[in-house]
């Protein structure tokens, strides 16, 4: 019987040590990972900076003709992807219709409308009065194509690229009129 007991208390010492041991792991898996976390979007195009910016070829919503990305070449371009449902995307907008109005003759301003329909992103521009008229170009990625090509996982995204076609800078998730007008700067230097 004591030969028993000895037994059980081995087992039962083996057994609590396994589950302390399995919980020590469990913990620092856990505190790891929140060490280590970071929002998928924060990832958003992060692998195209400092490359060539992806092809497209996109519909523009004013005229109905396709617009590619060589077209816009040799002058610096702001490509901003957005939706009118996002929020952030309507409370950074009116940063970009005033960037246009101040450099549209240094740079291009390309929109690019992904995950909406055609008709919400034609009440979305009349709604903030962007200047499509005067230039500021409004493309649709209705299939996602140019989306997935720029890496972006969340919207808004805006990417800034030079005169050749360079991806020099990006920004995920809303932007400040302070933080638009650096990036502006930093592209025309």
């Amino acid at each position: 019987m004591l030969k028993n007991l000895a037994t059980a208390n081995k087992k039962n010492l083996l057994l609590g040590f396994t589950a302390l041991l399995l919980f020590i792991i469990l913990i620092s898996t856990l505190l790891l990972g929140l060490n280590n976390r970071g929002p998928l979007t924060s990832e958003s195009g992060i692998e195209r900076t400092g490359k060539q910016a992806p092809a497209f070829s996109l519909v523009n919503l004013s005229t109905g003709d396709t617009a590619n990305l060589s077209d816009f070449v040799g002058k610096p371009l702001i490509i901003n992807f957005w939706a009118s449902w996002c929020t952030p995307c309507r409370a950074e907008i009116p940063h970009f219709v005033e960037a246009f109005n101040q450099h549209s003759e240094d740079i291009t301003f390309i929109g690019i409308n992904t995950q909406d329909p055609a008709e919400n992103a034609k009440l979305f521009v009349e709604e903030f009065q962007l200047p499509v008229e005067e230039g500021f170009i409004i493309l649709s990625d209705a299939n996602g194509i140019a989306t997935i090509d720029y890496g972006v996982s969340g919207i808004p995204a805006t990417f800034f690229i030079d005169e050749n076609g360079l991806v020099k800078d990006r920004w995920i998730g809303g932007i400040s009129q302070i933080d638009l007008n650096k990036h502006i700067l930093e592209l025309l230097q």
